[in-house]
């Protein structure tokens, strides 16, 4: 447990620099394209829906850079497409978290952040599961791919898996935080 979080500590220390330039980049680039101005970029960083954007794709490189970009080009990616099922205890360093843990505990963050930012374009609780499913499901099925072309990972039919899992718990945490405070203001 105590590498897991040392080495999630490393990844986030290493990432969150580069991912805030790009959210920065990918904002301002935005900001550009509808001909505004600098000035109106910092005012619309005032905006919760504007910020939450730039946290979604902090969050997002942080999760590419975790995946694939750390990584080298080393993998056989193919070696490994039905393997990573479970918890994986080895001899020095314990219990294997990074398969089952790791890859759905890295989706759920990023699920109540898209819902935090997005929460107006969902009609029900049933259409964030399905529209978020959809989402963790892709987006995980894309970063497989991603790990396959450029060799920075095995491709495993069980990451996507657990993802997506990963991305309904979070939209089960994200209904009951909004079942709590709609409960509180009663």
């Amino acid at each position: 447990m105590l590498y897991f979080i040392k080495d999630t500590l490393k990844t986030l220390v290493l990432s969150i620099p580069y991912g805030l330039f790009i959210a920065a980049i990918t904002t301002l680039g935005i900001n550009k394209i509808f001909g505004s101005s600098f000035r109106h970029y910092t005012n619309l960083l005032n905006k919760k829906r504007f910020r939450m954007l730039f946290y979604t794709i902090t969050y997002i490189f942080v999760l590419l850079y975790r995946t694939v970009f750390c990584r080298k080009s080393e993998y056989e990616p193919l070696e490994n497409v039905w393997g990573g099922w479970g918890i994986k205890i080895f001899e020095y360093t314990g219990l294997d978290y990074g398969t089952l843990i790791g890859n759905i505990i890295i989706f759920i963050p990023l699920t109540l952040i898209i819902l935090a930012t997005f929460n107006e374009v969902f009609s029900s609780k049933k259409d964030m599961l399905i529209k978020c499913g959809i989402f963790s499901l892709g987006l995980s099925l894309f970063i497989e791919l991603l790990q396959l072309i450029l060799k920075k990972g095995t491709f495993q039919i069980s990451d996507i898996v657990y993802n997506t899992i990963g991305g309904l718990i979070g939209v089960g945490t994200y209904i009951l935080i909004q079942t709590k405070i709609k409960g509180r203001r009663k």
